[in-house]
């Protein structure tokens, strides 16, 4: 069995704008995963607990980057990650919900799209 699980969230930022400079693709990629993880950080859920039998929380484990080949990626590698994104029978009493990566990626997409423009924008001559 995996020691971690890792939930990711990702999207094309090459089929999205027609942009051939790998740089701004990165640029853009890296501007618009990070407001899915912003938005995202708001809908982890959160307990008081001081102990996570040595883990660290989850909202501690997310990660933005660039992947290459046009993908960028949002990246919650804690080792419950996963059940607690796909566990929509949980109940969250301290806030926060299930599906903490995919709600931010279908809901922002306006803003995601605007931080990859304003991205693209600091490439133009």
């Amino acid at each position: 069995m995996p020691s971690s699980f890792t939930v990711v969230g990702h999207f094309d930022v090459e089929k999205l704008f027609a942009v051939s400079s790998e740089e701004a693709i990165a640029k853009a990629g890296e501007d618009g995963a990070q407001v899915i993880g912003d938005s995202s950080q708001k809908l982890v859920p959160r307990q008081p607990f001081e102990d996570y039998r040595g883990q660290p929380h989850l909202a501690d484990t997310m990660h933005v980057r660039y992947v290459g080949g046009g993908i960028a990626e949002v990246r919650y590698s804690s080792v419950y990650a996963h059940w607690v994104h796909e566990g929509v029978e949980f109940n969250h009493p301290y806030g926060g919900s299930a599906k903490f990566l995919e709600i931010p990626t279908i809901a922002d997409y306006r803003r995601v799209l605007d931080a990859c423009a304003d991205a693209f924008r600091l490439f133009l001559p």
